[in-house]
């Protein structure tokens, strides 16, 4: 039996659940984390895009590419974990064919909303993951607290899985969420703290600023599973 976290980004499953995959390594079980959308397409790109590029340090997409992959396999490797990128691109670069942009400014990429175009994806990341994933897997994936398109997109793929899943309360968009009230869901287990998680959170300097400009907070990882419907 595997662990399988499913994360939207090459940091999400860091973020959101590293103190449950320590706990999990320490306790000598198989993990592996699969990241849907690690791609970042080609230029043109959205001023708000533009303005997280610059944010993360950097003008030059291809460097900003190469950087975060560089990031994320840092800290696999720290952790001695296997991870698969699925290299599907990330929803603040994605276009239409037209070169247009489906989701234009990040109001429009956190509305809570996948854009018509997009629902096509949760069925291509469900047959992309079909063959890496076993019915004994336990997986992870985003609640999608934070209404991050791509974070709801995989929720979604994970609805469709006949797997045992369990939702993590997305971090850090969670750090003001109400953990007692998520509709449809059911608190399932915490996770406390570990100083270590904020080591392997400190590989993702790209984003790191961003995120956590006040430092990261020693918080609870908490994850829900999916009411039963009888």
């Amino acid at each position: 039996m595997r662990h399988i976290f499913l994360s939207p980004h090459m940091d999400d499953a860091i973020l959101s659940a590293g103190n449950h995959i320590l706990t999990l390594i320490k306790g000598k079980k198989q993990v592996s984390v699969i990241t849907v959308f690690t791609g970042f397409g080609t230029r043109p790109i959205s001023w708000d895009t533009q303005k997280y590029l610059l944010k993360s340090g950097f003008f030059r997409l291809r460097s900003f590419e190469r950087a975060r992959h560089a990031e994320d396999i840092r800290a696999m490797d720290a952790l001695h974990v296997p991870y698969t990128h699925m290299d599907l691109i990330d929803g603040g670069f994605r276009k239409n064919t037209d070169n247009t942009f489906l989701y234009p400014t990040h109001t429009h990429l956190f509305s809570g909303t996948i854009a018509r175009k997009d629902m096509h994806l949760i069925r291509t990341v469900k047959k992309t993951l079909s063959p890496l994933i076993k019915h004994s897997d336990i997986l992870y994936a985003p609640l999608g607290i934070g209404n991050h398109a791509d974070h709801i997109i995989v929720n979604r793929v994970a609805h469709t899985l006949p797997n045992k899943t369990y939702y993590w309360l997305d971090q850090p968009y969670a750090q003001e969420a109400n953990t007692n009230q998520q509709h449809g869901y059911t608190e399932a287990f915490r996770v406390p703290h570990q100083k270590k998680k904020e080591s392997i959170i400190g590989y993702y300097q790209s984003q790191i600023r961003q995120l956590y400009p006040n430092g990261i907070p020693p918080i609870d990882e908490v994850f829900f599973e999916k009411k039963s419907a009888y």
